[in-house]
């Protein structure tokens, strides 16, 4: 079968992230029960009792002089546009729509109308593009009548669905939505940070009985629910205390996470990519990624630990993994992995980089004085020891790339345990 996403998919995703995507690609998505505006024009079919999504207006340059790149029969007059408050992105509000500083648009001259029954009515409004500043969708709960641009789409729903519609709204808020975003569009992470109407459709959104813990699922959906509706609140009441944004997201994420029923490791991995990875790949001009930085004591720290734990579970809690970082330079580390080993992770101060390459050097067929950057994953066994030997950025020493470290080298450690242990007698 042909993937269009297999080179983006190699390039940014590992074990780990494939098993993690493959689970979520298995749920329900929302393309199941959302119908595109345009199908149902064509059709003329109707819509009062479905999940309708469509565009906002094109507005009409009726500013250009000469030759209109817009032809003029192209004008239109929309009965909505210039009549009711108009959402510019700058104005979008996560959550719940605010509407009391919105004004309408300075014309009713449209070059296409949009999807007009998106401007009344219980919807969610989604802009196209991604907040570059927290790496994530947006996506805000509307029942007032307003009208907005085609940079935006928005998502009508039927009269009793307003409580799956608030749950809707905040799973697309969070870090979970933007992660499989990320790595099931094409455009998203290659060309611009957005995600359009077609990508929006395939993202994930089983209700509680298609998920592994339903009670979990049912517990964390009320709460996301109440969530939204204490955004609403806060919008309606210029009184109510504001409460910071970041506060709201990390909530709605843990919430997300129990939602989909993630387990701590499935956590890291999509943490991982939002904090790390997508500011790498598109990031801001002058920025210089983390993911390229040179990892420090802590992040070096965290990676040896979430290392050991993920391959002690390979064996079953009969053999502990010490792990200590034997030298380092600017460029390049050596972190050991003692079988049986009961130290707690710490790094040897005095160690000399090229000491221990020599040593590891007796021990197998080729000289270790190649590009270490070309080889990330080079791993040799002496006796009880796995030794690591790893470049200095922090891309290869995160908690997601430990993760998929114990997946390449479980058996390899498995083998060496079972190499030490004494043959019974025939």
């Amino acid at each position: 079968m042909n993937n269009p996403l297999v080179f983006k998919q190699r390039l940014w995703m590992r074990e780990p992230d494939a098993k993690l995507f493959s689970y979520l690609l298995r749920l329900p998505k929302l393309e199941a029960f959302i119908v595109d505006f345009k199908s149902i024009s064509r059709q003329k079919a109707t819509s009062n009792r479905q999940w309708v999504i469509g565009q906002g207006y094109q507005p009409f340059n009726d500013d250009a002089e000469g030759d209109s790149v817009v032809p003029k029969e192209r004008e239109k007059r929309s009965d909505f546009v210039g009549r009711l408050p108009d959402v510019p992105i700058g104005a979008f509000t996560r959550l719940a729509q605010a509407i009391d500083a919105l004004k309408p648009a300075e014309s009713s001259h449209v070059r296409r109308y949009g999807f007009e029954a998106g401007f009344q009515g219980v919807r969610i409004l989604v802009p196209r593009g991604v907040e570059t500043a927290q790496n994530r969708l947006r996506a805000t709960y509307c029942d007032q009548s307003l009208t907005f641009q085609h940079i935006m789409q928005a998502i009508v729903v039927p009269d009793g669905d307003e409580e799956r519609a608030k749950l809707l709204t905040a799973l697309l808020n969070s870090r979970i939505a933007v992660w499989y975003a990320f790595h099931g569009t094409a455009s998203f992470g290659s060309d611009r940070p957005e995600v359009g109407q077609a990508n929006l459709l395939i993202l994930p959104f089983p209700s509680p009985a298609d998920l592994p813990n339903e009670t979990a699922a049912l517990s964390a959906a009320k709460e996301l629910v109440q969530i939204v509706d204490e955004a609403r609140a806060e919008t309606q009441n210029a009184f109510a205390p504001r409460v910071e944004d970041q506060e709201v997201l990390q909530r709605i994420d843990q919430l997300a996470y129990k939602y989909f029923c993630l387990s701590p490791d499935e956590i890291a991995l999509i943490d991982d990519t939002v904090d790390f990875i997508m500011p790498a790949v598109q990031p801001h001009e002058g920025h210089f990624p983390d993911l390229w930085q040179v990892p420090d004591a802590a992040q070096r720290a965290l990676y040896a630990h979430t290392l050991s734990v993920s391959l002690s579970g390979w064996f079953q809690g009969q053999n502990r993994l010490g792990t200590r970082l034997m030298a380092r330079s600017a460029d390049l580390a050596i972190l050991r992995l003692r079988l049986n080993g009961h130290e707690d992770y710490a790094e040897e101060q005095q160690g000399d980089l090229t000491t221990v390459l020599e040593y590891l050097s007796e021990h197998i067929h080729q000289p270790l004085d190649g590009n270490f950057q070309l080889m990330p994953d080079l791993r040799v066994f002496v006796g009880g020891c796995l030794y690591l030997i790893k470049p200095m950025q922090l891309r290869f020493w995160l908690r997601s790339t430990a993760l998929a470290d114990a997946d390449g080298i479980a058996l390899d450690l498995q083998q060496a345990v079972t190499m030490q242990r004494p043959r019974s007698a025939s």
